[in-house]
């Protein structure tokens, strides 16, 4: 039974693995709807290992994702537009710091010591990026995962904790088209730790003092004769945290026929974290390009460039005692004595502030991504296809912290300035080669073989 239903209101049936269907109301009393079932759905091509198929004979478990549906126009990468749209894939980010990496699990963690992380393949390619963060979103078509052991099984041990396939644009038959995009996001701190300001932490103290002496049989003075005179005082968390800002610009240039493809794509981030001193500017490109020189021949290969400038906050806002967040709203941000550092004597010694840190000091952490991709693929025989499949990745990090001498601690101790350097570099060759044989038997009845080798050297 509805109610408040009006003349002409349109009536929507829909349900899932259904067509929806909409009645205009005219007043009768009984509307009799059959829906039928939405045979696109269970025919929809699913991308699998080293493969295709049909999601009406998926045997596995496998979870589909088109990212032209996702709508999420301030995701720097791939994992954030993915988050709670898979079900049984959790991801979750890692620190919160902007451009940084997201813990990806696939029904749970599997194992306490092993590594937890699922097996990436982009185009077909294994390891082809060490994290979503070197691959524009703006450049992914969709995104599979597979779950069970089924649809992992042809992958091996490396995908015992799952598998995400991921496929790039480029394979559109259109005329050229150019596109340029722009978006801005806004981001700031959910919520507050509800701490004492200044003149509530004077009380504190005198509170203190009070017990102290009543347990130790002693009358204690006051620290503070007048603790409402102290006003709010220092707000760590304003002081550390700002208004985050996004900005996202992405020119892409797409064409093909039934002979070949071209597909472009230039990519610039620009993010400015909530806490203080914590940014990320990021520089991606990929090309894309495939060629039927005949009948039976494609030649095709693809580049990914990615370039990641992380300019690390130097202050962690973790909500724990150690927190500064948590320290005393009496001590002013650019004080170089902290004189509540011990709580039982109150003595005091000189501290770094957080705000003179996260002004003088340096962290940073670069990274360098690209990856070369040719291909050739050559049908022998009806039904009978050969791809050969060759993979170059140079990953190069570069990670920098420096701490000058004119720090308190520093300055006090006579140290000296603090620095270290680190770079990682990381290359990888793959070669990968594919005989396919598709049959389809009396209309009804379907065949796929599939045999392969696939050669790594990691250094």
């Amino acid at each position: 039974t509805l109610k408040k239903v009006k003349i002409d209101d349109v009536l929507i049936f829909n349900c899932l693995g259904y067509m929806e269907h909409r009645v205009k109301y005219e007043g009768q009393k009984d509307i009799n709807v059959v829906l039928k079932l939405d045979t696109h759905m269970i025919d929809e091509t699913v991308v699998i290992g080293y493969g295709t198929a049909a999601k009406s004979d998926l045997t596995g478990a496998v979870g589909l994702v088109e990212m032209d549906k996702v709508v999420s126009p301030i995701a720097v990468s791939a994992d954030q537009a993915l988050q709670g749209r898979i079900a049984g894939v959790d991801v979750m980010s890692l620190g919160g710091e902007p451009g940084g990496g997201s813990s990806i699990r696939i029904r749970g963690t599997r194992s306490i010591s092993a590594g937890n992380d699922p097996l990436i393949v982009v185009d077909g390619v294994m390891d082809a990026v060490e994290s979503f963060s070197d691959i524009n979103p703006d450049d992914i078509k969709n995104v599979t995962v597979l779950k069970d052991a089924s649809s992992t099984a042809i992958y091996g041990s490396r995908g015992s904790n799952g598998v995400i396939l991921v496929t790039t644009k480029g394979q559109e038959n259109t005329k050229l088209q150019v596109s340029l995009s722009a978006n801005v996001g806004l981001s700031e701190l959910a919520r507050k730790l509800d701490v004492m300001n200044a003149s509530e932490f004077a009380q504190y103290r005198n509170m203190y003092q009070s017990v102290r002496g009543y347990y130790d049989n002693k009358e204690y003075v006051p620290l503070f004769s007048d603790p409402q005179s102290y006003g709010e005082g220092t707000d760590w968390q304003d002081v550390l945290t700002r208004k985050g800002v996004t900005q996202g610009y992405k020119l892409a240039m797409n064409t093909g026929n039934s002979k070949g493809h071209a597909y472009f794509s230039f990519g610039y981030d620009n993010v400015k974290g909530i806490l203080i001193g914590s940014d990320m500017q990021r520089y991606s490109a990929m090309l894309k390009v495939d060629r039927k020189f005949f009948k039976w021949l494609t030649v095709g290969a693809r580049v990914n460039f990615a370039y990641r400038n992380n300019d690390l906050s130097k202050v962690k806002m973790n909500g724990g005692t150690g927190s500064p967040a948590c320290l005393s709203p009496m001590v002013g941000k650019t004080d170089t004595w902290n004189r509540y550092s011990d709580e039982g004597s109150g003595g005091g010694s000189v501290f770094n502030s957080p705000f003179l840190v996260s002004q003088k000091e340096t962290n940073y952490n670069n990274t360098l991504y690209l990856n070369l991709v040719p291909w050739v693929e050559a049908t022998l025989a009806k039904g009978l296809k050969l791809k050969s499949t060759f993979s170059y990745v140079f990953n190069e990090t570069d990670t920098f912290f420096y701490s000058p001498a004119s720090m308190p601690i520093a300055t006090n101790r006579k140290t000296g300035g603090t620095a270290t350097h680190n770079d990682f570099v990381r290359t990888s060759f793959l070669s990968e080669t594919t005989l396919t044989w598709n049959k389809t038997i009396s209309k009804i009845h379907k065949l796929n073989l599939m045999g392969g080798f696939t050669g790594q050297l990691t250094d």
